[in-house]
């Protein structure tokens, strides 16, 4: 729907209201499945982001998924997230919050979520110890995230 929607460099979050964003999110929604009804519609991208400025992780997405309540649960297929793992535990804490925000609506309850950006640092190098965190953070079938994809930084595909 949107990429990296609090970020302010992406969506000046002073300028835009929850509400805005939920309607966008309908318009956007009710177009894309008049075309291709079985197309995967997701949600504005939640994201931990930077730079300062930027709307805080936690308050966004629970005043977005609220605004996206009045449509009711088909308005979305599900949420996109970025899960760079550059600190996996954050990563991975910031993942349960997702779900835990996202089953406090009704629009989002149950939904997947994907991780459609991420990274690795270290370019080409991809160790054993890297390996471990793509399958904490972002492998499928990991009970974190229907389907993910990681890059080197070069955007190589990793996984």
């Amino acid at each position: 729907m949107w990429n990296e929607a609090p970020n302010i460099r992406s969506a000046n979050p002073r300028y835009w209201t929850f509400k805005q964003w939920a309607r966008m999110t309908k318009d956007f929604h009710d177009a894309v499945k008049r075309v291709n009804p079985e197309a995967i519609v997701l949600g504005a991208n939640t994201c931990d982001c930077s730079p300062r400025g930027s709307a805080d992780f936690e308050p966004w997405t629970d005043g977005y998924f609220s605004a996206l309540d009045k449509y009711g649960p088909s308005v979305v297929d599900g949420i996109s997230f970025h899960g760079y793992a550059l600190h996996p535990p954050k990563i991975i804490g910031q993942v349960h919050t997702l779900r835990k925000i996202m089953d406090n609506h009704s629009s989002t309850r149950g939904k997947p979520f994907y991780d459609t950006e991420d990274a690795w640092p270290g370019g080409n190098v991809f160790d054993g110890a890297d390996d471990g965190r793509i399958d904490l953070v972002v492998a499928p079938g990991s009970g974190r995230c229907k389907r993910g994809s990681a890059y080197s930084y070069e955007w190589r595909r990793l996984y």
